[in-house]
């Protein structure tokens, strides 16, 4: 998956600006709060500009997953750091087992992907039932969004509104359980003029929440069973009645 969007992801220059930072900030609390009510085994990670995503979690076994082109792919694992794996993988095919992880968390991800639909479904399909699965998205609907082309953040179209996300998850049964929106600022590189629209942050949390550059979900993965049962039909009170069942003299203690 080395795409030049997803080269735009690692690179883009919006990271070490006075925007950027303040976002990775409300990003790295808002996933830590995200996290610390999971539970299992396994957890899945991808980097972005070094935020210690599961800094708070529970979990023992944590893989941190880059992406490289399909072709060079051969299961290469990085030397292991405490309880941490550092992987590389083709995000278009996991290598893991069904249901064998416990939780997820893509720090924008699907929107730098050219097939953001077949990497939700890797995430649900490695997805144990009632593991979560959480993201982070740019809002193309933001300040930010108009910006995107200026700001070598690809553009808006690319990105994905939170409605269409969620009716793409509710179709592979994952459901929200949390959400958050953050950073109502316009982009600039002048921490003195980014602290003096602070205002628009706590305007924009109380007035126009959907219009946030950034929202963050959290969802579970639901297996819905088949509760529909075989209605096996019993010979009813009125079949015995009208068709008695012939009786015959072997079937009697009448003397013959």
């Amino acid at each position: 998956m080395s795409t030049p969007l997803w080269h735009i992801r690692q690179t883009s220059p919006y990271w070490s600006s006075a925007s950027g930072l303040a976002q990775l900030a409300w990003e790295q609390k808002i996933l830590n709060t995200f996290s610390e009510n999971v539970f299992g085994y396994y957890a899945v990670t991808l980097e972005l500009n070094n935020l210690a995503l599961l800094e708070h979690n529970p979990i023992p076994h944590i893989l941190r997953m880059d992406s490289v082109p399909q072709e060079k792919i051969h299961a290469s694992l990085l030397p292991k750091q405490k309880n941490l794996v550092n992987i590389l993988v083709d995000l278009h095919r996991w290598p893991f087992d069904d249901d064998s992880l416990d939780y997820i968390v893509l720090p924008h991800v699907l929107e730098f992907s050219d097939n953001p639909h077949t990497i939700l479904r890797e995430a649900y399909r490695c997805l144990r039932a009632g593991g979560y699965l959480s993201i982070t998205a740019f809002n193309p609907h933001s300040f930010l969004g108009l910006q995107a082309g200026h700001i070598e953040l690809g553009h808006r179209h690319q990105w994905l509104t939170r409605r269409r996300l969620l009716d793409w998850m509710h179709l592979l049964n994952l459901y929200p359980d949390r959400g958050a929106f953050g950073q109502w600022r316009p982009m600039t590189e002048r921490p003195k003029l980014f602290n003096r629209l602070a205002w628009l942050d706590k305007a924009g949390e109380r007035w126009w929440p959907h219009g946030a550059n950034v929202f963050a979900l959290r969802v579970v993965k639901r297996v819905v069973t088949d509760t529909r049962q075989v209605v096996i039909r019993q010979p009813s009170l009125l079949n015995h009645l009208l068709h008695p069942a012939v009786i015959t003299a072997a079937d009697t203690d009448l003397p013959k």
